[in-house]
């Protein structure tokens, strides 16, 4: 009889391996666990970089700080000479004016000198501050008017007003007695 030859079959080819399947919940969790580890990433990158701009702001204040040291002295004698110096300027200014004021009453004997016809002679000056008040005497009416007419063409001068003019006898002799009100600019 023959035999029946039983054949075995071998199969070479490895089994496919049974692919263990992750859990679903695993798999919903994983873009968290990657948000959270690219956060960290993210974080420790921002530290250093915030810790390496704090670094060089420390370093800059504190050459700063030995620049001020060294430049303090300095800072306060400039103060002390800015101070004289705005103590000066103020100075100067009441100077100025103290000045303007002073030729003020040089300017007004001047342009009364200069206004005054050959005829008329003065009397009383009497300035105080803007006003200036004349007594004085003529021969006329008409130098009298020629008198103020001139001191009112004056720069100096901001109004003439005459306050009266009346007849009267110095020394026996006839003149006209006048009083006038002189604005100065």
């Amino acid at each position: 009889m023959k035999e029946k030859r039983k054949l075995i079959k071998i199969n070479l080819i490895a089994r496919e391996v049974k692919r263990k399947k992750v859990p679903s919940h695993y798999l919903n969790f994983l873009p968290v666990l990657l948000g959270v580890v690219l956060g960290v990433i993210i974080a420790l990158g921002m530290d250093y970089v915030y810790n390496s701009r704090v670094n060089r702001l420390k370093r800059e204040v504190e050459a700063k700080r030995s620049e001020l040291k060294v430049l303090s002295p300095y800072v306060k004698k400039l103060k002390e000479t800015e101070a004289k110096l705005s103590k000066l300027k103020k100075m100067k200014q009441i100077i100025s004016e103290i000045i303007k004021e002073a030729h003020v009453p040089l300017k007004v004997i001047q342009t009364v000198e200069a206004s005054i016809p050959y005829e008329v002679w003065l009397r009383e000056m009497d300035l105080s501050g803007k006003k200036l008040k004349l007594k004085g005497y003529s021969l006329n009416d008409e130098k009298i008017a020629d008198f103020l007419e001139n001191l009112s063409k004056s720069e100096l001068i901001a109004k003439v007003s005459i306050s009266y003019i009346k007849k009267v006898k110095v020394n026996k002799i006839p003149v006209k007695e006048f009083s006038a009100e002189v604005t100065i600019k």
